[in-house]
């Protein structure tokens, strides 16, 4: 995450928006053809190395990104995750870690000012209600519901990107 969030300072920010849509783009369509369910077939995806190596890349991913980590470590989770409420709990808890962290990096190095704090408190009353408006679909939803509803956010997000990335760089 240090290393990502020193890169996130460096890069252009048209390029990362254009690199973060590829790459959630890619992740989604690996998710929804179920191209990494065969890949476990091969891999035991509850070995220690492999899950310190996708938490290191998505934690590359999530410092360079601002959070797009959590995207490719999803997909994982998803399938070392045996229902969508443990997949949801651990995501949370992983999201939180990564958050906390790069945020302490982040104010170390000097990326966080007060008009950046005031607007997140000013916006916390709609990442409130966004987080409401989740947790209800999350226990209506049945597991097929849920996992449509999570793929059609990552691509729908990913084209956002794609879209605003080129607008800029072009």
């Amino acid at each position: 995450i240090t290393v990502g969030t020193i890169i996130f300072e460096k890069l252009e920010p048209g390029w990362l928006t254009i690199c973060l849509g590829i790459a959630m783009l890619g992740i989604a369509m690996l998710d929804r053809y179920r191209m990494l369910e065969r890949l476990a077939q091969r891999i035991d995806l509850t070995r220690f190395s492999v899950a310190l190596g996708l938490s290191s890349v998505s934690g590359l991913i999530a410092g360079i990104a601002g959070g797009g980590g959590m995207y490719l470590l999803s997909v994982y989770l998803k399938l070392a995750c045996p229902t969508p409420t443990l997949f949801r709990g651990t995501s949370i808890l992983i999201g939180a870690i990564i958050l906390f962290w790069r945020l302490a990096v982040s104010v170390a190095i000097g990326l966080v000012s007060w008009r950046l704090v005031v607007e997140s408190l000013i916006l916390l009353p709609l990442s409130l209600a966004g987080a409401w408006a989740g947790i209800r679909f999350f226990h209506r939803a049945d597991a097929k519901r849920f996992y449509n509803a999570f793929q059609i956010v990552l691509m729908v997000g990913a084209l956002i990107l794609l879209w605003k990335g080129v607008n800029r760089v072009f």
